[in-house]
């Protein structure tokens, strides 16, 4: 409880809350590690509400996705903020069930902006599946790919807590599915930097 407390003193004692986006000419990075994601996530607005976003994470190291993409925030009603990005990137999963291929990707936030920002998220993204099937022909052995989709979509429920004006933790549990199969809610615990504007 009494840590709990300290991150809540010093949360009130950031001079800047918010951590919605990147504000222009900011730069915001962050880890995350729980069970069974890891990951790291950059954020870059060179000029005005529009970022480039950057983003690698793992499950369990057999499962990675990539993924670069643009992302836009929007103030709502006071103290609540949008964000909605898409990006574009690639998986590969390696184990009995091997995966392959490009991934597009949605994502929409809802967080409520103050000292300590909780936050709902919902993502849509879509696995185009490449895989290598031999054939054997009278002219020898070929290979054909082929391509599936899946679908996988899911949402998060978290809260970020300001430490200090540069520095943020986020605390979230995730839930939804993988490749169109029910996935085992996982939890995570990230912590961000960020540059002055």
């Amino acid at each position: 409880m009494s840590a709990l407390t300290a991150l809540l003193v010093s949360s009130a004692l950031a001079s800047d809350p918010s951590w919605v986006s990147a504000a222009p000419g900011q730069v915001n990075i962050g880890v995350y590690s729980g069970y069974p994601w890891h990951g790291v996530r950059a954020v870059y607005a060179p000029r005005g509400p529009l970022a480039a976003v950057a983003q690698v994470e793992t499950a369990r190291f057999q499962r990675t996705e990539s993924r670069l993409g643009l992302q836009r925030p929007w103030s709502i009603s006071g103290n609540w903020s949008v964000v909605a990005s898409v990006a574009g990137g690639w998986v590969h999963q390696l184990g009995e069930v091997s995966r392959q291929g490009p991934q597009v990707a949605a994502l929409v936030s809802v967080s409520r902006t103050g000292r300590v920002e909780p936050y709902v998220s919902i993502y849509n993204r879509q696995l185009f599946d490449l895989q290598p099937v031999q054939t054997v022909g009278i002219s020898g052995t070929e290979t054909v790919w082929t391509q599936t989709r899946f679908g996988s979509r899911g949402g998060s429920v978290g809260v970020r807590v300001p430490i200090r004006s540069q520095l943020c933790l986020d605390l979230a549990m995730q839930g939804g599915n993988i490749d169109a199969i029910f996935a085992i809610p996982s939890f995570s615990a990230g912590i961000s930097w960020r540059t002055s504007p």
